[in-house]
């Protein structure tokens, strides 16, 4: 992986990335670090790089022209652009570059087209502004970079950079925390140690992260080691004792009991989770915050993955917390694989509810078209069967669960829908789909096979955030949002106002979630 990072003070960054984990995967080539000085490209003879902003006020704003010059000189993609770059010698890329962990002056043609080959697709690189206004790193966001074969950094200085530059060449803004820097160095290093230890071959192994705080939305268990007894103070006998699934255990207990004392707001998607022996993405979709102070109640709907692979105690756990109703999303083939586990329940209708065609989804998948593309094909193909879905809903006596396969894109979908119709804000409804990859990332392993690509797997396993808004702002911009949108797909009002009234309730009667306190004092789940 490759980060460009344009900057002022380049001297800033080898003292911090060229030591320890990050250091060594830069000299064994796994990363590679272009650092590009800003004042290079600056045409001003003193290598100014900012000047007083216009209208007036305190401190200095960077100027566009250097700043567009040096992103540009990494940014480019086409051959054409890459030989435009290295002709140009001394005032681009021949003066401005410095790789680390590589040679420490790099010539013009070399740099340029170095830059351009770094993503090995042809399209120019995601540009990231560090900014205390962008949104937050966190770790769902750093795997979702770390799956880049690119990254662009700019990172700023006195009061920011001319908004035409953020305009023009900036796809995203990241900031580390409320609080504002001195410049964006720091936070470009933060981010770069951060996305750089989940990229593949930086450490020992997948299992190095995949257990640490923040990866699956809790903290980190406890960790010991030598002497098993200190001023005092003993290693607890589990970890001494060698039984693999007692160990196990008190770590996923230590994990939940740490997090909710220490950051209880984590734990949103966690006590949304059932705690299932055979299936890791059946949520509950209740405790979230909506319009007029209302909140949604638990109990009464639930998202999941395929349910193929249940236990009969898991089977058992659903019945009882009252399930009569399945929506089964998936499409025939799949339907085939893995077969409804409640066709012969008693009590439980099962529903089979396919979006699309295959034919339409396999033409799809290979018109090269975004993903997040896809979920307006959905919504526009299964508009009919939307629409029954959701009468459904309204007209179901218990417990409703729908799911597709992975649990995350038609379902993801029909959560979205479901919960802006009652009115919960886009950013809860973006986060409860943005989790849905971390749940159906741990079952999907054994699914995928030795020959697809990175690109298929990232694409199979993830939900970024981009893709479901990218999706409700389509909703928004041709029905007015998701009452319109099912009303156009043939939802009748009394049903749109039935599930109103059976999903929401005021907090007393139902905990939020978004309330610390109510955390501790009540669980909706036993985990």
């Amino acid at each position: 992986m490759r980060f460009d990072v344009l900057t002022i003070f380049p001297e800033m960054f080898p003292p911090v990335l060229g030591e320890s984990v990050i250091g060594r995967a830069i000299k064994s080539g796994v990363i590679e670090l272009n650092l590009i000085d800003i004042r290079r490209f600056s045409k001003d003879r003193h290598q100014k790089t900012d000047d007083y902003p216009y209208g007036g006020g305190s401190g200095m704003v960077m100027t566009p022209q250097p700043l567009y010059d040096a992103w540009r000189s990494v940014a480019m993609s086409s051959d054409q652009e890459a030989e435009k770059n290295g002709a140009a010698g001394s005032d681009t890329a021949a003066n401005g570059e410095k790789a680390l962990g590589g040679a420490e002056a790099v010539d013009g043609g070399g740099a340029a087209n170095s830059a351009h080959s770094g993503s090995g697709s042809g399209a120019r690189a995601r540009t990231i502004y560090l900014s205390p206004q962008g949104r937050p790193l966190t770790q769902k966001k750093a795997l979702e970079l770390a799956c880049e074969p690119r990254l662009i950094l700019l990172c700023g200085h006195y009061e920011g950079v001319d908004e035409r530059i953020l305009e023009l060449i900036v796809d995203e803004e990241i900031a580390i925390g409320d609080y504002v820097l001195t410049g964006g160095e720091l936070p470009a290093m933060v981010l770069i140690d951060c996305v750089s230890r989940l990229v593949p071959g930086v450490l020992s192994s997948e299992e190095a992260y995949t257990g640490e705080s923040h990866f699956d939305g809790l903290l980190e268990y406890p960790q010991y080691t030598r002497p098993p007894c200190f001023m005092g103070k003993a290693v607890p006998e589990v970890l001494l004792a060698g039984h693999h699934a007692h160990i196990e255990a008190w770590r996923r207990g230590q994990s939940l009991a740490r997090t909710l004392d220490k950051r209880p707001d984590l734990l949103a998607a966690e006590l949304r989770r059932l705690p299932l022996e055979r299936a890791d993405n059946v949520r509950d979709l209740g405790g979230h915050s909506a319009a007029g102070g209302l909140v949604t109640r638990w109990r009464t709907f639930l998202r999941a993955d395929q349910l193929g692979r249940l236990s009969d105690a898991d089977k058992r756990a659903l019945l009882a917390l009252g399930l009569t109703t399945v929506l089964d999303l998936r499409s025939p083939t799949e339907a085939l694989r893995a077969p409804e586990p409640f066709t012969e329940a008693d009590g439980v209708a099962c529903y089979p509810l396919p979006f699309a065609s295959e034919a339409a989804i396999d033409e799809f998948m290979t018109s090269g078209a975004e993903f997040r593309e896809l979920y307006v094909l959905l919504a526009e193909k299964g508009r009919r069967k939307i629409a029954k879905a959701f009468r459904l809903m309204a007209r179901c006596g218990g417990l409703c669960l729908f799911h597709c396969h992975a649990g995350k894109d038609r379902t993801g979908i029909l959560a979205a829908l479901l919960l802006l119709l009652v009115g919960v804000g886009r950013e809860d409804v973006i986060a409860d789909y943005e989790v849905s990859g971390t749940y159906y990332r741990r079952a999907a392993r054994g699914e995928l096979r030795p020959d697809d690509t990175e690109e298929l797997v990232e694409q199979y396993t993830s939900s970024h955030a981009s893709t479901i808004r990218y999706f409700i702002r389509y909703i928004d911009a041709k029905y007015g949002g998701a009452a319109g949108y099912l009303r156009a797909a043939g939802l009748a009002d009394e049903d749109a106002r039935a599930i109103r009234e059976k999903f929401l309730a005021p907090p007393r009667i139902n905990m939020t979630i978004n309330d610390p306190d109510a955390l501790r004092r009540q669980k909706p789940y036993v985990v």
